[in-house]
């Protein structure tokens, strides 16, 4: 485990778990606490030298997330392994994972499934040329510092292609993944036509996975509340077809899952349908409730 001492952003990493936890899912465990180690390290190189260390990436973090992203219900045991430490670090493991996820659904092939990994484990390398004070500053930012922020991505952009192994294509994932489809996105402002699919991806596991985490600024959304506002606004800065896929397979590993209903009853996940995901089919007492036809009734959270 690396120990980087000094001013220093990410730290050493840390894996707070429970006993139980790491019994029952002892590989996911193992193969989980090693990526954090060595991203935390990679990031920190990063932050010291404006250059992306290959070796760690290809022997250790890749295979690693590769791992993670075919693991059953992935996204419910991440949520466990949530903390306000090392965010940037998990929150690169994350959206590598949920990125290749969402290329699956979409049956991409297994080529651009690697690339979509690894543009999305590397989307925020560009954040360790921002200024650790910024970074790590716990309050609301001022506009300067938004606007130092926002060149993340274009530092970015920049790393990935001065590293010999990555191509351009990944780098214009990092430089475009926080562009939106009706052009309010930064930092070139582009509309739907002017930036790839595979950005668009990026960036919607990139907006979930950092509504749903534990962050020193901000407290998560639950889960299910993430997915309800993602699909309320599918029509206005993502892609629908792909913020949709993504709603339908993040709510697909809720099924099986308690709920509490909005007028207090218990019930189980059955169903997702395709046409509304969020409005799924509910076992309340051997009844079948569809959410969609019955307009008063809503999930209020789930039951862990």
């Amino acid at each position: 485990m690396a120990d980087w001492t000094g001013e220093s952003f990410v730290a050493t990493s840390t894996v707070k778990i429970n006993t139980n936890f790491a019994t029952q899912h002892f590989g996911f465990y193992n193969v989980y606490q090693q990526a954090v180690s060595e991203m935390t390290a990679v990031l920190n190189a990063v932050q010291s030298t404006g250059q992306i260390p290959e070796e760690p990436l290809y022997h250790t973090i890749f295979p690693a997330v590769e791992f993670l992203s075919d693991y059953p219900a992935v996204y419910t045991l991440l949520s466990q392994l949530e903390t306000k430490e090392d965010y940037i670090t998990k929150h690169s493991i994350a959206v590598g994972i949920l990125s290749k996820q969402i290329g699956k659904a979409l049956k991409y092939p297994e080529q651009t499934l690697t690339l979509l990994m690894r543009a999305g484990t590397l989307h925020d390398v560009g954040k360790m040329a921002v200024p650790i004070s910024i970074l790590n500053k716990p309050g609301k930012l001022t506009t300067d510092e938004f606007e130092e922020v926002k060149q993340h991505t274009i530092y970015g952009y920049e790393m990935i292609l001065r590293t010999s192994t990555f191509s351009e294509a990944e780098a214009l994932i990092a430089l475009n993944h926080h562009e939106r489809v009706n052009g309010e996105g930064y930092p070139h402002r582009k509309k739907a036509m002017e930036f790839n699919e595979l950005a668009k991806i990026v960036s919607v596991a990139d907006v979930f996975h950092a509504m749903n985490a534990t962050k020193s600024y901000h407290h998560p959304l639950p889960f299910y509340e993430v997915l309800v506002e993602m699909s309320d606004g599918v029509f206005g800065q993502f892609d629908p077809v792909i913020s949709m896929t993504f709603i339908r397979h993040m709510m697909e590993q809720l099924i099986g899952e308690k709920v509490v209903l909005s007028d207090g009853r218990i019930g189980v996940i059955r169903m997702i349908p395709v046409a509304s995901p969020t409005k799924p089919f509910i076992e309340v007492s051997s009844t079948i409730i569809d959410l969609n036809n019955t307009p008063e009734l809503n999930i209020l959270r789930l039951i862990p």
